[in-house]
């Protein structure tokens, strides 16, 4: 199978994620691709309790989601990938990960960030 949804959203998983998305493509693995948050365990944890309960969630790095093990959960399993900035999927993408389309969500105010429209920093 496919991917299903490969999205940038500083969010990560929400309400729009879970009911919207979730609720239309029904998803049954999530991986969210953020090196930072593999470093933040217990920051990471609550983003996998937040998973709907039919999807199982996973905080990867870039470096695993390049892994073919990876890439074959994606295959095998109704997939969604998370990231938390336009970064994560350029980095994939430059190593050499089959990413055809990203979805861009909300990349809130920061600072050091310029609007691109009302809603993407």
């Amino acid at each position: 199978m496919p991917l299903l949804l490969a999205r940038i959203d500083d969010r990560l998983i929400h309400g729009q994620v879970v009911h919207g998305w979730g609720g239309t493509l029904r998803p049954t693995w999530i991986g969210i691709v953020s090196d930072a948050l593999t470093r933040e365990p217990a920051r990471a944890a609550l983003y996998v309790f937040a998973a709907p309960e039919e999807s199982r969630a996973e905080v990867i790095s870039i470096p695993e989601a390049l892994r073919e093990s990876t890439l074959q959960t994606i295959r095998a399993e109704r997939s969604f990938l998370l990231f938390p900035s336009v970064l994560e999927p350029l980095r994939l993408k430059e190593g050499g990960f089959p990413l055809e389309e990203v979805n861009v969500g909300g990349l809130h105010h920061a600072p050091g960030k310029s609007a691109v429209l009302p809603y993407v920093y």
